[in-house]
């Protein structure tokens, strides 16, 4: 049991380190360990390669600008104004493909697929063939935003959502200095796992899983950065939404989180409740693969 979840850590810090788009990185979410559809072995030389290739941590950028130059700004610019008129501002209900429906609150606006891929990667962030659309605050579009995706992963079972934050947190801890030291070797800047944001924290009766963990690197002139998620699970797969915002800055956006996980609902036949063990697909992994966590399950077929 410690082996395994020792390699779903190796995992979780090796694609932070490497800062693979997500077309590189397949179906698992960079910074997360979420493995929808691969399994790649971890080992020490992975963490050897991870620490080689390394490159200090840019500063935040919770808009999409980022570092563009003058003609990636424009060409942003003009994403921005596509997806501002395909956008559905809420209060009104908006589908995520044939799976789910968000009410969407007042004061927040969801911009289509086609859009939000096009926003994404103008800013190198890697839409992926899950993503499904972006959430944004209404009148505040640079502030921050959600990333929603839709991993056909099959039927997730919780019956693993029994662990210790606390454990959890020192086991990333663990690894990260493993991959320090090879940082460390090669004159690399280091990184610190600060400490939870929000710790992993399962909805039981609606069937949503939340955690955000703060992070930094090791030189003066550091900004805090995270990883911020939510999912949502359904009977063929799941939901998940990434937050992207100043993490200095998080009240507005964590009340806004907190109103959508009040606002989404699996479709009819589509739902958590409505699998069926005889004809449906489990998924390869339980909850605590989708925050970087341990044990691997088997994919099982009726």
């Amino acid at each position: 049991m410690k082996k395994a979840r020792e390699s779903g850590l190796f995992h979780w810090i090796y694609l932070r380190s490497m800062r693979l788009p997500r077309h590189r990185a397949a179906s698992i979410d960079h910074f997360s360990g979420t493995f929808s559809q691969y399994d790649w072995p971890m080992t020490l030389a992975h963490l050897i390669v991870a620490a080689a290739f390394l490159a200090p941590a840019p500063p935040p950028a919770p808009c999409l600008e980022g570092d563009l130059m003058t003609d990636g700004k424009a060409a942003l610019e003009a994403a921005f104004a596509a997806a501002r008129s395909a956008s559905h501002a809420g209060p009104q209900d908006v589908k995520i493909t044939d799976q789910a429906i968000v009410h969407l609150p007042a004061g927040m606006v969801f911009v289509p697929k086609a859009e939000a891929i096009r926003l994404l990667a103008l800013t190198g962030r890697g839409p992926t063939r899950e993503t499904v659309g972006m959430i944004f605050p209404a009148g505040e579009w640079k502030s921050w935003h959600l990333v929603a995706q839709y991993f056909p992963a099959g039927y997730v079972k919780d019956d693993d959502a029994d662990w210790s934050a606390d454990e959890i947190l020192e086991g990333f801890k663990t690894v990260e200095v493993q991959v320090n030291r090879q940082k460390r070797q090669i004159g690399e800047t280091q990184t610190q796992i600060v400490g939870w944001i929000e710790p992993p924290v399962y909805d039981r009766a609606s069937h949503w899983l939340l955690w955000a963990i703060a992070f930094r690197s090791k030189s003066p002139a550091a900004h805090p950065e995270m990883t911020y998620k939510v999912y949502f699970l359904g009977r063929e797969g799941y939901v998940d939404m990434r937050l992207v915002a100043d993490a200095g800055a998080l009240e507005t956006p964590k009340r806004a989180v907190r109103k959508l996980l009040g606002a989404f609902e699996f479709v009819p036949g589509k739902r958590y409740s409505d699998f069926t063990s005889s004809t449906d697909r489990v998924a390869p992994h339980g909850l605590r693969e989708l925050i970087g966590g341990s044990r691997k399950r088997r994919v099982s077929t009726p």
